[in-house]
């Protein structure tokens, strides 16, 4: 599968869908850039609420405004354009994030959009979650949060903190937070259960778990190489 070519289908679905003009939330990755060029080129005129330092920079590099999530009010936020890691359709979305460490931010976004659009090429769509799954937590709490995981039941548990490269620099959010990564042998039993565990646990601040969301306020947009698929 061609996924570049799968992002250019995303891109100019976005460009073709979107509002010509109001606010827009963004998340953060490689998708969300394309779309973001995408968008600038068809000269709407939107303004922008951005989850990460990024996609700010993104969005001033293609002269769209940006504004801060503070100035919306008690309003929320028409839209929301992200992209995933994995998605599992079912009964409600089960979305995975945080492989580019903006998952806090994106999911404080998410709470406060009317509609969230999850932009991914084919192969993200999956069963179940095999890839790692990211958390974010206060730095002080580094060594609690790794005693902590110890303690959970989840099968082949191997936790890392994520440095810059290949230095042993921790990598730092834009909440000034470390990211910490937890890997484990799938299938993943129930990621709504361990999500609430992880929340629970003194430290950390929120988890890629994207998990809370339902059908009617999101919808995942797939792009294959000559189409996109809206579920």
């Amino acid at each position: 599968m061609d996924v570049e070519q799968s992002k250019t289908q995303l891109a100019n679905y976005f460009a073709e869908n979107l509002p010509s003009m109001g606010i827009i939330g963004f998340g953060s990755g490689s998708t969300v850039n394309q779309i973001i060029e995408k968008i600038a080129a068809s000269k709407i005129n939107i303004r922008a609420i951005s989850a990460s330092s990024s996609t700010s920079l993104k969005l001033a590099q293609f002269g769209i405004e940006e504004i801060t999530i503070r100035s919306i009010g008690n309003k929320q936020i028409p839209i929301c354009v992200d992209g995933a890691d994995q998605v599992i359709w079912g009964n409600q979305p089960l979305i995975l994030k945080g492989h580019g460490g903006a998952l806090t931010r994106e999911k404080i976004m998410w709470n406060l959009t009317s509609k969230v659009l999850v932009a991914i090429d084919s192969s993200k769509l999956v069963d179940n979650f095999t890839e790692f799954i990211p958390i974010e937590i206060i730095p002080f709490s580094l060594k609690l949060v790794f005693d902590q995981l110890k303690q959970l039941d989840i099968h082949g548990l191997n936790a890392s903190l994520r440095t810059y490269g290949t230095s042993n620099m921790p990598l730092m959010t834009d909440n000034n937070n470390f990211i910490v990564d937890i890997y484990y042998t799938p299938p993943l039993n129930n990621p709504i259960e361990l999500n609430n565990t992880l929340n629970q646990l003194v430290g950390i601040v929120e988890t890629g778990l994207f998990v809370d969301r339902s059908k009617q306020n999101t919808d995942i947009i797939i792009g294959y190489p000559d189409r996109c698929q809206i579920i």
